[in-house]
């Protein structure tokens, strides 16, 4: 519903490979919310390479749960990445929106904290 309810009013026809449209889930688990936003997109329009899934979780099992959902799907596009929170560089992480951008950065204190703790 979430999908649907987003990309139901987009403008498909300003997207090109070069400038795809942009899906991003700063907390991916499996990949579902990425899968639903292709099932709602025409499936030409992601085989023509008009849009870029972009996936992170903290959660090293959860990411390739993922990737292994996005591969079976034939949902690739050259810009698209999913992988751990804690291995984006600076150029992925700008390519989040901004509130985005902010709760990933966020996750990454708590997690560097929480590792420092744990090894006093």
């Amino acid at each position: 519903m979430m999908a649907e309810m987003t990309l139901a009013d987009a403008d498909l026809e300003k997207f090109t490979p070069e400038r795809p449209m942009t899906i991003c889930d700063p907390a991916c688990g499996s990949g579902i919310l990425l899968l639903a936003a292709a099932s709602v997109l025409p499936r030409e329009f992601i085989d023509q390479g008009r849009v870029a899934f972009f996936g992170v979780d903290i959660n090293p099992t959860c990411v390739k749960m993922a990737r292994l959902n996005m591969m079976m799907y034939g949902l690739y596009h050259p810009l698209s990445f999913l992988k751990k929170t804690q291995e984006l560089t600076q150029e992925e992480m700008g390519m989040f929106p901004e509130p985005y951008k902010q709760q990933i950065q966020q996750t990454l204190l708590l997690e560097q904290r929480g590792e420092r703790e744990a090894s006093l």
